[in-house]
């Protein structure tokens, strides 16, 4: 059997009064992309009820605050998601497309949270109907050397479904002609 060592390290400077804010203040659930991504899936699904104007304005500051550190850009993540999958009443896809676009910006372009912005930015144009926008972010995440086996595996089954949406849009259109 082979040996694995792990090593943590302890975050310094900003990073760690950001890393104990968010421990001190709950709102870690909200932005762990794993979450987000198990809570499409049903299992977290009580965390959209808990979802409102205080948890999304305490992440805003968070993001201020923090800007630099290492979480800043997770928390934008959870932030658009937020915005994306809250109660009808608060929720805002254009606030959250938004953010998920300017964060790409920041992001190195080889950093795995990346494709996590990517998937949801495919996931937003595929409910938009805009599925050639939808397929471009999935086939970067595809191509992506450093996605992780996870999130590569929830964009098989988007695309899967993409390509399922297409065919039916070139039936249909073809009945029209």
């Amino acid at each position: 059997s082979n040996v694995v060592t792990i090593t943590a390290k302890t975050p310094t400077g900003i990073d760690a009064k950001a890393y104990k804010f968010l421990k001190k203040s709950g709102i870690h659930k909200f932005i762990n992309p794993e979450t987000a991504l198990r809570y499409e899936y049903g299992v977290t699904f009580e965390l959209k009820a808990e979802y409102g104007p205080k948890e999304i304005k305490k992440i805003e500051s968070f993001i201020t605050e923090f800007s630099g550190s290492k979480y800043s850009n997770l928390a934008s993540l959870g932030l658009a998601y937020m915005w994306i999958h809250s109660r009808k009443e608060i929720s805002n896809p254009k606030k959250g497309k938004k953010i998920l676009l300017d964060t790409i910006q920041k992001l190195n372009q080889d950093a795995p949270l990346l494709y996590y912005f990517y998937y949801y930015l495919g996931d937003l144009y595929q409910q938009e109907k805009r599925l050639v926008e939808a397929g471009k972010y999935y086939k970067r995440i595809m191509a992506g050397k450093s996605a992780d086996i996870y999130i590569k595996a929830l964009t098989k089954e988007k695309a899967e479904a993409l390509a399922s949406q297409v065919a039916y849009v070139k039936r249909k259109q073809k009945k029209q002609k």
